[in-house]
């Protein structure tokens, strides 16, 4: 994992504690956990990965953007992450869950998060589709075409 002046800024091992103490071992559909180091599919392979998960976690204590929680959002995926990058703007509007940045919340937060959805089907699709049409309204380069053209 990306390491900042000797910090690990991923916190991936936050998020296999996360996955043990919610008894995820079968996700929600019956796939295993899976975790992915950065670097592990090339940007074009990541729409078909993203069928292959129920949900995206992201831990990290700093991004630039966090595109991967985007791409989730807009492939219908449950995303629950830290108030960083876009996400720390978009993540409650665009219907996903905003959890804590220290550790012992960070675990908390995603663990109660993860058990609700897990028990309770109908609202985990509806989070989806909410997260997914909030990810069209927003994400699509239809809707930021002006911003990018007057940037440049």
């Amino acid at each position: 994992f990306p390491v900042t002046i000797g910090v690990d800024i991923k916190r991936g091992e936050l998020v296999k504690k996360v996955a043990k103490e919610a008894s995820l071992d079968e996700g929600f559909s019956g796939r295993s956990i899976e975790f992915i180091p950065n670097g592990t599919y090339h940007y074009l392979a990541m729409p078909g990965y993203y069928k292959t998960v129920d949900a995206l976690i992201m831990a990290s204590t700093e991004e630039a953007a966090g595109m991967p929680m985007l791409e989730a959002a807009a492939a219908r995926r449950l995303c629950i992450g830290t108030p960083v990058g876009y996400f720390a703007e978009h993540g409650l509007k665009g219907g996903g869950h905003l959890v804590g940045l220290d550790e012992e919340n960070f675990v908390k937060e995603t663990v109660d998060i993860l058990q609700h959805y897990k028990y309770n089907d109908d609202a985990y699709k509806k989070k989806c589709l909410d997260i997914q049409e909030y990810a069209r309204e927003n994400y699509d380069w239809s809707k930021v075409v002006d911003q990018w053209i007057a940037l440049f």
